[in-house]
């Protein structure tokens, strides 16, 4: 192999739930992908943060410091925490903010791990670009390194906060600056691009994600600048250097494709990664922690993320 080395794969290999189907139906009869062209037609982005839910904070440790006027919220357990802390970047296509199911499924990581876990409400196009993005989540981070050890740090991100997530270990790294221990990415966005030529063929499985949508939205956040700049996609900076990196798709995502060739750079460069794939899963589907396959996956998560 020339000294590549090959990526360590999973698959779940179980029947997809009905559950699962019954989400990825709903998607589809609600029209997902519409709704989010239409809201971007009119200017309806960035949004708001969606407010933790007061039920949760009867679970929950809930503070919430302010950065440069933006909210960052720290979720911890009621008892004693654990000695590590998770850096949590929200996905939605750098134009929505953190929703409802972010909150549901970081508290799931707070409960099941004993993790503290930070999220910043980083600055969203197209109001902010990614300049402002990458510097406000650097802020966070060097906040983060004034109470832990670097290999007490988890990066983890979905979607654009997992592309967000990558970009930030390529800063740290290009700074010379201490890298987080890990980084767990679920579906990551890694080329606002979209121009992947597989894609084409998960178009029609893919009921969340619009081609067109999200690369006006990627643009958006890009800016002017190149799209293909790896502050903006990183799936074409350098690779080297990094902390370990987790990755979760489903196989009725886009983003499958982001993931997969980020797959064959890392195994090229001789760089090792961990790929686990969920056939039939939509995208971001560990979100939707009541579904069998998010339980799975949100398992192995929290095993991840108590390891470091």
């Amino acid at each position: 192999m020339n000294g590549q080395r090959a990526a360590n794969r999973y698959e779940h290999n179980q029947p997809i739930s009905g559950m699962a189907k019954a989400v990825s139906r709903a998607l589809r009869l609600i029209g997902w992908k519409r709704a989010f062209l239409r809201k971007l037609d009119s200017g309806g982005y960035p949004d708001a943060p969606a407010a933790f839910p007061f039920w949760m904070r009867m679970q929950y440790r809930v503070s919430v410091a302010r950065q440069e006027g933006r909210r960052v919220w720290t979720v911890a357990p009621r008892g004693r925490a654990g000695s590590k802390v998770v850096l949590y970047l929200h996905g939605g296509a750098y134009v929505r903010n953190i929703n409802f199911f972010h909150w549901l499924l970081i508290g799931h990581l707070v409960r099941r791990t004993g993790a503290t876990v930070v999220v910043p409400d980083y600055p969203l196009a197209p109001t902010a670009s990614h300049r402002e993005a990458h510097a406000f989540v650097q802020r966070t981070y060097a906040d983060l390194l004034k109470q832990y050890t670097p290999e007490h740090i988890v990066v983890m991100g979905d979607s654009a906060g997992g592309g967000l997530a990558l970009g930030l270990a390529q800063d740290l790294r290009g700074q010379g600056l201490p890298v987080p221990a890990r980084l767990i990415l679920i579906a990551p966005w890694l080329d606002v691009t979209v121009s992947d030529p597989v894609i084409e063929a998960l178009v029609p499985l893919d009921h969340m994600l619009d081609v067109a949508s999200i690369r006006r939205a990627g643009l958006a956040y890009a800016a002017g600048d190149d799209p293909r700049h790896p502050s903006v996609s990183p799936l074409f900076g350098a690779l080297h250097g990094l902390p370990r990196i987790t990755l979760f798709v489903g196989t009725h995502d886009l983003l499958l494709a982001d993931a997969r060739a980020l797959v064959r750079q890392m195994e090229a460069e001789g760089h090792t990664m961990d790929l686990h794939e969920y056939p039939g899963m939509f995208h971001v589907w560990v979100a939707v922690t009541m579904v069998p396959e998010a339980k799975e996956a949100l398992s192995r998560i929290a095993g991840m993320v108590q390891a470091g």
